[in-house]
């Protein structure tokens, strides 16, 4: 998977934060204590405030909103699609 670097712009962050809502994928999570990363134009941060983690990437398809596409595709009401199919 190709990464992109931060600087990103309003809507990569938005698309980041998007993606770490969807309850059926794994969020970016901080190197250090393990919690959610919340992404700013600067890169991610970590969601605890006393923790300095800092990342600059991310993978390309969740940066352009290719995820959040699949996912909104793929979801059905009742459940997520994974559960639809198993």
């Amino acid at each position: 998977m190709s990464k992109i670097f931060s600087p990103w712009s309003h809507d990569e962050v938005d698309n980041l934060n998007k993606r770490q809502k969807i309850n059926n994928l794994h969020p970016y999570t901080c190197g250090d204590c393990g919690k959610d990363l919340v992404a700013y134009f600067s890169g991610w941060r970590c969601s605890d405030i006393e923790c300095k983690y800092r990342q600059n990437w991310a993978h390309k398809q969740d940066v352009n909103g290719f995820t959040l596409k699949v996912s909104e595709a793929l979801s059905f009401k009742g459940g997520t699609w994974f559960q639809q199919i198993y």
